[in-house]
């Protein structure tokens, strides 16, 4: 997915461009950009946007509906050795996961999901942990950026701020680059006058 987005208009414009935005990869079931592209940090971004989402009060529609794989959701073999351990062998052989080759899939809506909240949580599996971020998509330059999954309200709520926050400090960073010079005029002549003040104080010691 390419997005575009012109963030040399006014702050009530721009709002709209991300709603847009936002609604139309919902609608579309696409992913979502996050204005951020995918470098050599790649693994900090997504530890600073994962530590942001909050499941509060959230109906699990990601643990119910979510087409994480063709099959359901994706569990490494350690991970069922480390669930093993926690529920025990035979409840887990209750719970009517798929062996496709060598991968080990686990059923949607997840058996391990009670009241809307997950059971397993800290030991829940890699594709969990990293959710809501998805594949990347680019911008309009080409370039990749880390996106999201649409469907997630908390990665829809945070797409939205960072954007916002881009803008503003865009846009505050140039007004000060506008006026740097102004600035630095200033404080030349707040030191002259600084300067002056201790010239005149020390010859009225004298």
């Amino acid at each position: 997915m390419q997005i575009e987005i012109n963030m040399d208009v006014p702050e009530a414009e721009f709002r709209k461009q991300v709603d847009n935005i936002i609604n139309n990869a919902r609608k579309n079931e696409t992913v979502l950009p996050f204005p951020c592209h995918v470098g050599d940090k790649g693994i900090e971004i997504m530890a600073l946007i994962l530590s942001q989402i909050d499941c509060t009060g959230c109906d699990a529609l990601c643990c119910k509906t979510l087409k994480i794989a063709e099959f359901g959701i994706p569990f490494l073999k350690t991970e069922l050795e480390v669930l093993a351990k926690r529920i025990g062998d035979e409840k887990l052989a209750k719970m009517g996961i798929k062996t496709i080759e060598k991968n080990k899939y686990m059923p949607i809506p997840c058996p391990l999901l009670h009241k809307n909240t997950c059971s397993i949580y800290d030991i829940r599996p890699f594709v969990c942990i990293e959710y809501p971020i998805s594949q990347t998509g680019e911008d309009n330059f080409g370039e990749k950026v880390v996106s999201l999954a649409s469907s997630c309200p908390e990665a829809r709520r945070i797409t939205k701020r960072a954007y916002l926050t881009l803008w503003k400090l865009r846009n505050k960073m140039q007004e000060v680059v506008s006026q740097v010079d102004d600035v630095i005029e200033g404080a030349r002549q707040e030191e002259i006058l600084r300067s002056l003040k201790k010239t005149m104080a020390q010859e009225g010691k004298e």
